[in-house]
This record gives C-alpha cells, sequence and structure tokens, in this order.
C-alpha cells in the first residue's frame, strides 16, 4: 500500500495500481483541511477497507459547486446552514459543539475563568472576522459583547495551532479539537453547549447513488455522529 501526495497537496492512498478516478474501485474526496489532516488522513486504510475502494483520494481543499460535479465525487464540508446547490446532494454526518480552547501553559497564566467575561478578556483567535466569536458568545448567553480583539489567522485549521502554541483562544469543533485535547495540548477554557453549524457530506445528485459514496456517508455517521 502506497501514500503520495500531489502537486495540488491531495492524498492518493492505493492499495493497487494500475486504477484511475472514474472507475468503479475509485473515489476523489475533498475536504476542509482541518477535518483531512487532523481526523481523515488516519483513517484512509480503514475507509477504503469500509468502502471498497483501491484509489482514494483526499484533497484537502474545498471546492466550488461546479468544480465539485466534476472535480471530485464528493466534499466534505462544515456549514452553518444547510447547503442549497442544483443538482448536489447534501446530508449531514455530525453536530458538535463548538468550544473554546487555549493551551494549559496559557490558561496556566491567566487566572481563574469563571464567566464569558472572563472569557472575553483572554486573546482570541479570530478566522477572518470577530462574527464568528459574536455569535457564540450570543448563544452562550453574553447580551453585551464588548469589542473583541485579537489575531485573525483565516482558517480554522490555523487557529487550533494557534491555541496550541499559546497564541490565544481559538473556537473549534469537538470533532477536531478531541485528538489535541486527547494528548492534552489544548483544554476546554470553560464549559459551554454552543452549536454553529454541522458537518455535512455533498455529491452530486448522480455520484450520491454510487455504492461506495453510500458506504462513506454511513462511515462518516458512525465515527463522528456522536461527537
Amino acid at each position: 500500500r502506497a501514500v503520495a501526495i500531489n502537486s495540488d497537496g491531495s492524498v492518493i492512498a492505493s492499495a493497487s495500481t494500475g486504477l484511475r478516478r472514474g472507475t468503479d474501485s475509485a473515489l476523489h474526496i475533498s475536504c476542509m483541511p482541518g477535518l483531512a489532516t487532523r481526523r481523515i488522513l488516519g483513517m484512509l486504510s480503514e475507509i477504503e477497507k469500509t468502502i471498497e475502494v483501491g484509489n482514494l483520494t483526499l484533497q484537502p481543499q474545498l471546492l466550488v459547486a461546479e468544480a465539485l460535479k466534476g472535480g471530485a465525487d464528493v466534499e466534505l464540508t462544515y456549514s452553518e446552514a444547510v447547503p442549497a446547490i442544483p443538482g448536489v446532494s447534501a446530508e449531514i454526518f455530525a453536530s458538535p459543539r463548538i468550544i473554546p480552547v487555549a493551551s494549559p501553559e496559557l490558561l496556566a497564566g491567566a487566572g481563574e475563568i469563571r464567566s464569558l467575561a472572563d472569557l472575553t478578556r483572554l486573546p482570541l483567535i479570530h478566522e477572518k472576522t470577530a462574527r464568528q466569536w459574536e455569535s457564540w458568545l450570543t448563544k452562550a448567553g453574553m447580551v453585551e459583547i464588548p469589542e473583541l480583539r485579537g489575531i485573525k489567522l483565516w482558517q480554522g485549521n490555523l487557529s487550533i495551532e494557534g491555541a496550541r502554541l499559546g497564541q490565544g483562544v481559538a473556537l473549534v469543533s469537538t470533532l477536531i479539537a478531541k485528538p489535541s485535547m486527547a494528548l492534552g495540548e489544548i483544554v476546554e477554557v470553560i464549559p459551554s453547549n454552543v452549536r454553529l453549524g454541522d458537518y455535512y457530506m455533498m455529491a452530486s445528485d448522480q455520484t450520491w447513488k454510487r455504492p461506495e459514496v453510500q458506504k462513506l456517508r454511513d462511515w462518516l455517521r458512525a465515527v463522528f455522529g456522536e461527537e
């Protein structure tokens, strides 16, 4: 069994040679970078065995709707609303909590964090804007949200790395945070029960009917559905 990296960063896990995408024994998955690197990559062998394909491509990049129809068989994404794309089927496979995480070292010097107000006084890590933090704080019960400052890292995968390296508090899903939390690299800053969106599997209506795609959907639900 060989693993190869394409020039675009995608991973090809191949159990045999001579197989190309487009045959019944091949599947091309585009995926959010964080989900790809932190969870899916380490499970490629299990996925191949479960869905019975011999040539599996994992592309850590989300594609636009038209590219999805021709450039990948399946896309795994996160969205706060049901994706409504003509000709594309979408189904939820996980609805995890979104939690604030930080390194133990950062929290050790921050004093006791008992309230949302205490949380907002810590250095926060944003993606492109403060919108996600504002939405999270509102759902967590904060009425008056102060001006939120902090570094902007543009991407969720980079945000969790920033938190792990002590650069601030990041909002991440429990699904993505689980491996780093198990290693003690990051911890949940304050208890909460906030959900902002869901993880979806998407495919063109025609591709959705393929047996290996249905098996992948069932596997995703079984593995991540309770996280």
